[in-house]
């Protein structure tokens, strides 16, 4: 759970760094049009994660990489404004928030199948409801998906904080998490009642891992506690 503290200095980041995006953004960016959707910070406030929306531009990692190189500028720029509100200025991590892009595929997932009844049971918990169709009973959400906001992936699913501190630190993104909570290879499920949604992921080129998410069911919404990833596929057959 974010501080007060942590919320405010987001949202300040948030409003700074749009308007250097609008303002000088334009020219370092060749008149890319880029959106902070939102802006999380560590309890220390030292660190930024950065999250961005490209519209209406079909290279998006590599105007990322960009973002990336002119990161020290965009900083420099940072401190600028929020030098008399901020003892330190945070570093800068940005990441690409193609949340929408991914709400409009499941959208169309879901909207095309019923195989994973109870898939979709775990997933939307009380917003679903159930039909009837040829005899037979499913799960059917009335709001497929909704945009992440603050730690929330999805209906249903909020990200604690340690979640978020081993995702930057595997490497793993919320793309992919997201993808493996719509989309698990398996599901265990643990005498306490914890879930473990689990897909192999490949990273880079060519390289494999299998990808575990930890999922606390009796929060509400459902707590992921924690994620990892491992090259020990034989371990978790």
């Amino acid at each position: 759970m974010e501080s007060k503290r942590q919320q405010k200095v987001a949202r300040q980041l948030q409003k700074d760094l749009s308007d250097i995006f609008q303002k000088e953004g334009r020219s370092w960016f060749d008149n890319a049009f880029i959106t902070v959707t939102i802006v999380r910070v560590s309890p220390d406030l030292s660190l930024a994660r950065v999250y961005l929306s490209f519209l209406l531009n079909k290279n998006k990692e590599m105007l990322l990489d960009a973002i990336r190189e002119r990161g020290k500028s965009i900083r420099q720029e940072l401190g600028n404004r929020v030098r008399h509100q901020l003892r330190i200025v945070p570093d800068l991590n940005f990441y690409l928030d193609d949340t929408a892009e991914y709400a409009a595929k499941m959208d169309a997932l879901f909207a095309g199948s019923t195989a994973n009844c109870a898939r979709f049971k775990l997933l939307f918990g009380r917003h679903r409801r159930v039909c009837r169709q040829n005899g037979r009973t499913f799960c059917r959400n009335r709001h497929s998906t909704r945009t992440r906001r603050r730690g929330k992936l999805m209906t249903g699913f909020e990200l604690s904080a340690h979640a978020q501190e081993q995702m930057e630190r595997r490497g793993v993104s919320e793309k992919i998490v997201f993808e493996i909570l719509a989309n698990p290879d398996k599901i265990e499920t643990e005498d306490s009642g914890q879930l473990i949604y689990q897909k192999t992921v490949l990273f880079g080129e060519n390289q494999k891992y299998l990808v575990r998410v930890f999922v606390n069911t009796e929060k509400n919404p459902n707590l992921v506690k924690t994620v990892y990833r491992t090259s020990k596929f034989e371990k978790y057959k």
